[in-house]
């Protein structure tokens, strides 16, 4: 029979088991609350194997020295016969408790590599992926060889879709955001350039400053086209963004009365002084 301790009182130990039940609470609020981040550095594991430690040990001095009851175990093993007594058996019990009653899911390193379309060797390195676990969304920069590691993925999406959202300026994913992660555990994202769009609006007019009708204003041979209106007014879109220098070349019944490079502007009006003596 294990022996109690003598120089502390019921009292006491009560206070001593529920100040370390406290702590154990709040430590395990604190790790509910940070779950999510401990789960992306695949960690969750770990701590809760070093939970189950304070867990065991206020239960142990809650019993031990507040209840004065005991517990003793025998058994036998490979060596000999295994007799342990008193708070150990409690601390042993709730830690192989812990482990086989509520053991923590497994989780996997999942490998994203981010290279241009067409091309796993022009890797990209600028930019962030998230990556969406059902309710779970997760962040991480592209490091400079191009890969972002998510780690801590539940094993139960391994063969499973899950959505990867590239935020990186100037590219867009190439396919849908929906991808199948293989059992390697690893994902190549590619993604192309956007295309910029602007929208360029302008007035045609000849040299006296009167405006002029069906004038054909072409940008980049053929890269976008539009007609002037009965005020000389026309309107398109570009495939470039504002400052970009554009030939813009303008035409009436196949004649050309302006060519010259333009710089898209990012707000106002074009204004093309059409010869009509060229």
């Amino acid at each position: 029979m294990g022996t109690r301790p003598k120089n502390m009182s019921q009292l006491t130990w009560v206070y001593v088991s529920g100040a370390a039940f406290i702590l154990f609470l709040v430590f395990s609020i604190i790790l509910i609350a940070y779950a999510p981040r401990l789960l992306s550095f695949g960690i969750t594991n770990t701590i809760f194997y070093i939970l189950l430690i304070p867990a065991g040990l206020c239960s142990a001095a809650f019993l031990f020295g507040a209840m004065r009851s005991h517990a003793k175990y025998s058994g036998k093993i490979s060596y000999g016969q295994l007799e342990l007594s008193g708070p150990v058996v409690i601390f042993c019990l709730v830690i192989l408790g812990g482990i086989f009653l509520a053991p923590p899911s497994s989780t996997f390193l999942l490998t994203v590599r981010v290279h241009k379309f067409g091309d796993k060797g022009d890797i990209i390195r600028d930019g962030k992926i998230i990556l969406d676990l059902a309710s779970q969304r997760i962040e991480r920069v592209i490091g400079e060889n191009g890969e972002v590691l998510f780690a801590g993925v539940p094993s139960e999406f391994l063969g499973k879709e899950i959505n990867l959202i590239p935020n990186v300026p100037g590219f867009s994913a190439v396919n849908s955001e929906t991808y199948k992660i293989p059992d390697e555990k690893v994902i190549f994202l590619e993604l192309t350039q956007k295309k910029e769009l602007t929208t360029v609006r302008g007035t045609v007019l000849d040299t006296d400053g009167n405006p002029i009708k069906n004038v054909t204003i072409d940008f980049e041979s053929g890269s976008a086209s539009t007609v002037s209106d009965i005020n000389g007014n026309f309107n398109t879109t570009v495939a470039a963004g504002p400052g970009t220098i554009m030939l813009v070349t303008a035409s009436l019944n196949g004649k050309i009365g302006y060519r010259d490079y333009v710089s898209i502007p990012q707000s106002g009006t074009l204004t093309i002084q059409y010869n009509n003596t060229k």
